[in-house]
């Protein structure tokens, strides 16, 4: 029976060994592939839709105005603002990371409509100011909001403004 119990630890052994080589095996292969993950990006964004004061409602009705913003090849959308008209409100956080290469988040305003196709209601393009995508230790994050001037039908920069609060790390 002693015999038959020391080769049952040492299987035992054996198995808990295997085991722990196959999760450090995983871990160290998560652990690259988050690395490489990260060098693909430039930073971290929080990027919060808090309002919109438009110029003009389109519809016959109130609008129903939705944000679409474009980053690098990826879409975010908000909800959207119910009959939210000329000045739509969404206190809405879209977090998303921001290629290398990309500094610009392109901005559409929407009408969501029932029974037709949404319609375009305002668009822009808006950099990210340089000095909000260096990062040093002692300034790991920054935090600001902008007024970002809107386009549209009424003319370039005439469609209103968008405000959002946003913070890059």
């Amino acid at each position: 029976n002693q015999q038959t119990r020391d080769h049952q630890i040492e299987l035992d052994e054996e198995l808990a060994a295997s085991l722990q080589r196959q999760y450090d095996s995983q871990a160290l292969s998560q652990q690259r592939a988050v690395v490489n993950w990260n060098s693909n990006y430039r930073a971290h964004l929080s990027i919060t839709f808090t309002e919109a004061h438009l110029i003009k409602n389109y519809g016959l009705m109130s609008m129903s105005p939705y944000v679409r913003i474009r980053i690098g090849n990826t879409i975010y959308e908000t909800r959207t603002s119910t009959r939210g008209g000329k000045n739509p409100k969404w206190n809405e956080t879209c977090r998303c990371y921001l290629p290398i290469g990309c500094d610009v988040i392109a901005i559409e305003l929407y009408d969501d409509c029932l029974f037709m196709q949404d319609e375009l209601i305002a668009w822009a393009t808006y950099k990210i100011p340089e000095n909000y995508l260096r990062f040093t230790t002692e300034t790991p994050e920054h935090s600001f909001e902008e007024r970002i001037v809107l386009s549209g039908k009424q003319g370039e920069g005439l469609e209103g403004e968008l405000l959002v609060a946003v913070t890059s790390k």
